[in-house]
């Protein structure tokens, strides 16, 4: 058989046959085959091409609309000119799209271009070889190619992802050469200090955050990261608190200000007691003045079982948390200037002076053990110290970091004169006076603070 006419079901029952050249034509008019004698399905114009979207919808009033980009701070970077204000939302748009594209993507390793789709990207061009694929993707950088390649971390919560993800699993160490930081809520955003907050303290347990100034409270809040809510809120009207810290392995709260009483606030029971001025026997010396007895600031142990006082005239009195009775007194040579106890040993105690000088302390002998002149200081301001270093910042914005095993030899060089320390790492990102430098837990992490 040559020719086989086609056949359509006919629901009457019957079947009629289609007579063949009318159905050929019926084809020929069909939109989904070619008339052209010669068309070649294998050539590069019978491939399909990507069809050019339209908008399903567009609002005629869009061109109508303005934006004032001077009325809000987040949007006065869109400015192009002085004096511009209001501009229209098509334009709007596009300076949202070149802002992204110039300073938000390039910055953080992207490729710096907009979001499309995939047939409006390069990639998708058929005729591109895979090889320029591979040399397009070489620009990426390693980061962006890890965020790429696994979404576990990002599909975890966000207090889980900020230490884990910097952390190597091998050695449990920081990785070189990184280091990502996440702005979280601020700490007292349920309740704002009224006046300048002169302290912030983590509680032992890492769950907990003290916040205490001149606005006369205590303040302390549950860190989640998010809500930071306010669990206890304690006012004391006669004492603009200084100094405030943890003690007691975190059960109670030790605040001092410019006064000469102190106050304890228990956080077990809820309560707070006044104490009376420091002596040997836990009553004020008489006849002594504020100025001349206890300074307005103290540091604690690690765990909070010692307190240290600084006084105006070089003194540091050491107190027992429990008893708060004096338990010995280091008298430093010099204007004291700040202070620090060992994280590792209770029994170590470092200060520095105005001339800048650094002592070491043995607090069960009450002496000094070693001292050295700061490398290029002046002036100490601040001395941190970590499980194996120690860091002292000067007023000319130099932080110098030592290392702690060589402490405890000759304390004066063959000359007799105090030997200066020869530091480990010496930081000078700040050109102002150091207010503060901290460790982290392990000492892998060094911050330093700096007042403006």
């Amino acid at each position: 058989m040559s020719n086989v006419a086609p056949f359509f079901i006919d629901r009457s029952g019957t079947a009629e046959s289609i007579d063949s050249a009318a159905w050929n034509a019926k084809e020929k008019d069909s939109a989904y085959i070619s008339d052209k004698p010669n068309d070649n399905i294998g050539s590069e114009s019978a491939k399909k091409r990507p069809r050019q979207r339209t908008a399903a919808w567009v609002d005629e009033d869009d061109a109508k609309d303005e934006v004032n980009i001077v009325e809000r701070r987040r949007t006065r970077k869109f400015r192009k000119q002085m004096g511009e204000r209001n501009i229209s939302t098509a334009d709007y748009a596009n300076r949202i799209r070149d802002f992204y594209v110039e300073k938000v993507a390039t910055k953080t390793g992207g490729t710096g271009d907009w979001a499309r789709l995939p047939s409006e990207s390069k990639n998708s061009d058929e005729s591109g070889s895979e090889s320029e694929q591979d040399s397009e993707d070489d620009g990426l950088s390693e980061n962006v190619k890890r965020l790429l390649q696994k979404s576990g971390k990002i599909m975890s919560k966000r207090t889980r992802r900020s230490a884990q993800a910097l952390v190597s699993k091998k050695n449990n160490v920081l990785a070189a050469g990184s280091l990502g930081i996440i702005r979280m809520q601020n700490v007292n955003a349920e309740a704002p200090n009224k006046s300048i907050a002169n302290n912030v303290e983590f509680h032992p347990s890492g769950k907990l955050v003290l916040t205490a100034g001149l606005d006369r409270t205590l303040r302390i809040f549950q860190v989640d990261g998010r809500h930071n809510a306010k669990i206890q809120g304690v006012k004391v009207k006669d004492l603009q608190i200084s100094s405030a810290h943890f003690t007691g392995g975190g059960d109670s709260v030790v605040l001092s200000g410019e006064q000469r009483h102190l106050y304890k606030f228990d956080l077990n029971s809820g309560t707070i007691s006044r104490l009376r001025g420091l002596s040997r026997d836990g009553k004020p010396p008489r006849g002594a003045k504020v100025a001349n007895d206890v300074r307005n600031q103290f540091v604690t142990t690690k765990d909070g079982s010692i307190l240290a006082f600084l006084t105006d005239n070089g003194r540091v009195t050491l107190v027992a948390d429990k008893t708060m009775q004096q338990i010995g007194h280091i008298h430093v040579p010099g204007q004291l200037t700040s202070a620090a106890f060992d994280p590792v040993n209770n029994n170590y105690f470092y200060t520095t002076t105005r001339t800048g000088i650094v002592h070491f302390w043995d607090a069960r002998k009450m002496e000094c053990v070693d001292q050295h002149r700061d490398e290029g200081t002046v002036h100490c301001t601040s001395i941190s110290v970590s499980p194996h270093h120690y860091a002292v910042g000067s007023d000319t914005g130099i932080v110098n970091v030592y290392e702690k095993k060589g402490l405890g030899n000759a304390s004066r060089n063959e000359f007799g004169s105090i030997r200066t320390g020869a530091p480990k790492k010496a930081i000078d990102n700040l050109t102002t006076s150091v207010f503060q430098t901290a460790f982290n837990h392990d000492g892998k992490i060094l911050a330093m603070l700096r007042v403006q």
